[in-house]
């Protein structure tokens, strides 16, 4: 059964689209915007795409300063590289416990073959890869190495 969450409309990527899933994504585009929050605050983020994703995923510090020690702190740099995504939750400016994202610290193994900038070469505790929707498809993810480190119980991301 989904998360009740899942059910409403967002344009933004949600902690609970990943549906307890940690997929590695593609990063294709990043851009500065404007983010409404509660109490209809603005503030200004960077907007991070995803190869084959409808839901773009707004960031602030915590998730930028992991892509940074991945990949650099320029985020042209950031473009055509893989990060995995997961859930957890962290306290909001009022206090209360709040579902989140997060970006593993570590580059996924599909991705260190295929990159050039300096990378972490730790192994992530089970990160999970995913497959395409459709044989053949390209969604961004390389096949042959995702099915090879699927990790049990990893999945798409909706």
């Amino acid at each position: 059964m989904p998360h009740w969450r899942s059910m409403m409309d967002s344009e933004w990527l949600r902690a609970c689209d990943l549906a307890g899933r940690e997929p590695t994504v593609i990063i294709s585009k990043v851009v500065g915007g404007q983010v409404v929050g509660e109490g209809g605050k603005k503030s200004k983020k960077p907007i991070l795409f995803f190869k084959g994703k409808d839901k773009p995923l707004a960031i602030g510090a915590t998730i930028g300063k992991t892509i940074q020690g991945l990949y650099g702190p320029k985020t042209e740099d950031w473009i055509g590289k893989a990060v995995t995504l997961y859930a957890t939750t962290t306290n909001s400016t009022g206090g209360e416990t709040v579902e989140c994202i997060r970006v593993r610290n570590v580059v996924p193994n599909a991705a260190r073959a295929s990159t050039s900038a300096p990378v972490k070469t730790e192994t992530p505790p089970t990160a999970g890869f995913l497959v395409d929707r459709e044989p053949g498809g390209d969604d961004g993810y390389d096949d042959d190495a995702a099915r090879a480190a699927a990790a049990p119980g990893a999945g798409e991301m909706p």
